[in-house]
């Protein structure tokens, strides 16, 4: 049995890209009568399917599933808004007398979420304006406003990137207008962790990039292309940025694959750093049966 607590405790499984996160929340879900909560910050928009690694009904395998396909991607979510939809999301899965498990490749949506968080305060217009503004003035305008706001800042923005910019400028307004901010509850954990040998994630990575590519990612993309333009989230999306540049013409498919497989690797490397950093895990081995390894972590022995 799971230990005794006052309301469902609550699971959270991490690690980096390609290391099977969502198939393990399955299975366990299954065995302790649990329900998911995706923490992805690309999963959230609908029609990217196949570049995100979303799972389709079959692997989702009955089980309910949370924050997927809540938005457009012309319509970006925000961390803010991410602690606001999985609190709720928390507190409906629990009512129902279950377990909420949280499955996440973006660690910090899920580290805000379980060590407790008073983001910056969130305003849908000013965002859409912001939005706007870049689409009509370009980038360079906004880093330029930026450092007209807060010098300080926008030397530490990364200011080829455009999310990135749009958010430090949002933040800055948002201080200059004495908005308050909004802080969310703590939520102890068991976290699980899954990793590989860098190699095998390699392989895995080079794999799920043939795969993801022989499955449609190209069509996917073109799609969003029609429906939405090059919007911000599609530039700054591992698997879908790359995929617009070979559509545009901008490269050929080979160099497409490889620049997907490139940027993944940087990307899993990064989330393996942030964690091992920011969080206490329970990482469990790779190469044993990783079902029974997190029954006995949360203390179900079978």
């Amino acid at each position: 049995m799971l230990p005794e607590t006052p309301e469902p405790p609550l699971v959270a499984i991490v690690g980096p890209t390609a290391s099977g996160k969502t198939a393990l929340a399955v299975e366990l879900c299954r065995e302790i009568g649990g329900a998911v909560i995706s923490a992805d910050s690309r999963q959230v928009y609908r029609g990217m399917d196949i570049g995100t690694a979303k799972p389709t009904a079959s692997e989702r395998g009955g089980i309910d599933h949370h924050l997927l396909d809540i938005r457009t991607p012309d319509c970006p979510y925000s961390l803010p808004e991410f602690l606001g939809d999985a609190n709720a999301a928390i507190g409906a899965i629990r009512s129902d007398g279950m377990v909420p498990v949280v499955v996440g490749g973006t660690a910090l949506y899920v580290h805000a979420l379980l060590a407790g968080f008073a983001p910056g305060p969130a305003d849908p217009d000013l965002r859409r304006a912001l939005e706007r503004d870049l689409k009509r003035t370009g980038l360079n305008a906004l880093n330029e406003r930026l450092g007209a706001l807060d010098s300080a800042a926008a030397r530490a923005v990364d200011s080829r990137n455009p999310r990135r910019v749009l958010r430090a400028l949002e933040r800055r307004i948002l201080a200059g207008r004495g908005a308050v901010a909004k802080s969310w509850p703590q939520h102890p954990a068991i976290v699980l962790g899954l990793h590989d040998r860098p190699a095998r994630r390699t392989e895995k990575i080079a794999r799920r990039t043939r795969m993801m590519l022989a499955s449609g990612l190209t069509d996917e993309v073109r799609r969003l292309l029609a429906g939405y333009g090059q919007s911000t989230i599609l530039q700054t999306t591992i698997g879908y940025s790359e995929c617009v540049d070979y559509l545009l013409g901008r490269c050929d498919l080979t160099a497409a694959e490889q620049g997907i497989r490139t940027a993944t690797n940087q990307y899993a490397r990064r989330q393996m750093t942030y964690l091992r950093n920011k969080m206490r895990i329970q990482w469990l081995e790779p190469d044993r049966p990783q079902i029974q390894q997190a029954l006995t972590r949360i203390g179900r022995t079978g």
